[in-house]
């Protein structure tokens, strides 16, 4: 077998062999480059097999220029050409086996895309069901804490008015004993309470359902504190506690003069009830020239750092330090707070140091 056959044989069965398994190899790699819609791996592979394929027609070009020049390098060339031969046929049958492997995978992995999607499209579906089943539960009980509130509103107020007439009038209570004027006395102030509460039920529910008429005027904070102090001074009293109203100089607030005394209220009617004997609370003031801000400190027990974040959540108690009197409260007067004070375009929050008291702070446009 002369050298000039070996060259003529590489030369007429090499390259029409490179030719068309590059050709075929090319459009399996395409054909699964298309259907794996251009994902990372397909990019991966056709840019393996075009890196292949120009190495190959590299080596086949040089090899061919070589043996023209020198027939002697085909002793050289056709050792490798057999190694390339029997590469370039592994090649073909991996290809053959690696694309029906690859359309069977292609065939897997639509079917679970398909079933993903599916299933994400059914818990879209159940999620958008109960979030509006949540809206319209939340809506009912609006409504019905509204309806059960304003009802009864009204026979709370005639008990009120009722037992103050009684324990005002000197003559009828003259025949009673100690004791009976003693319970009137309870029940005026249980009655009293039953009364904050169903106040505070109407606040929320005109808060959640939107209803709530806010007026914004120019209010004096002074003032609106020392309508407060006078109105909770029998309060005070009863825990032994010292009101301390610091308010000099004070700038006016853009606010609803009712919502704000409601908010002074309800602070410092909470800095006296979890106080401690023989404390105080304090009203502070500072304002810039766009800002009012108030400050209500209380001598009291604090507030567990754990349940600052969530002092102002609707329905949230603390049930670490009650206070004296054992009165339980219902979690909604610093819920409504948080509320009257956003609306008003204010914002509030709240410090404490255990065993230290604690204070509130919120801040107002200035009017």
């Amino acid at each position: 077998m002369t050298l000039e056959f070996l060259r003529a044989f590489m030369i007429s069965f090499g390259w029409p062999v490179l030719l068309l398994g590059s050709v075929f190899i090319l459009a399996k790699s395409t054909q699964f480059y298309k259907n794996v819609k251009e994902s990372p791996v397909g990019k991966l592979v056709l840019a393996s097999v075009a890196g292949w394929l120009i190495t190959m027609y590299s080596l086949g070009i040089v090899a061919t220029s070589y043996m023209y020049r020198d027939i002697t390098a085909v002793r050289v060339v056709f050792p490798i050409f057999l190694a390339w031969f029997a590469t370039f046929l592994i090649i073909i049958l991996v290809t053959i086996r690696w694309s029906k492997q690859a359309a069977a995978l292609l065939v897997s992995y639509r079917s679970i895309e398909e079933e993903v999607q599916q299933k994400t499209k059914e818990l879209q579906q159940s999620y958008e069901r109960d979030l509006e089943n949540e809206k319209r539960i939340r809506h009912l009980q609006d409504e019905f804490l509204f309806i059960a509130a304003h009802e009864l509103r009204s026979p709370v107020n005639a008990i009120r008015w009722g037992l103050y007439a009684i324990l005002k009038d000197e003559k009828s209570t003259a025949h009673l004993s100690s004791e009976a004027k003693q319970i009137l006395k309870t029940v005026y102030e249980r009655n009293e309470r039953l009364g904050n509460l169903i106040g505070r039920l109407l606040d929320t529910a005109r808060l959640e359902q939107g209803t709530l008429v806010i007026k914004q005027e120019r209010v004096d904070p002074a003032y609106i504190t020392r309508e407060v102090f006078g109105e909770v001074q029998h309060l005070a009293a009863d825990h032994h506690v010292r009101l301390l109203n610091k308010l000099d100089n004070t700038a006016p607030m853009q606010a609803d003069a009712t919502l704000l005394k409601e908010i002074v209220t309800n602070l410092v009617t909470n800095a006296i009830r979890y106080n401690v004997s023989n404390g105080s609370v304090t009203v502070r003031e500072r304002h810039t020239a766009s800002l009012v801000t108030l400050v209500v400190e209380d001598t009291g027990k604090g507030i567990p750092k754990e349940e600052l974040r969530h002092i102002f959540d609707k329905f949230h108690r603390i049930e670490h330090g009650k206070s004296p009197d054992k009165e339980k409260s219902v979690g909604l007067g610093l819920y409504i707070t948080k509320e009257l004070v956003t609306r008003m375009g204010g914002t509030i929050y709240a410090e404490s140091t255990e065993g230290r008291g604690s204070s509130f702070t919120f801040t107002l446009p200035r009017a």
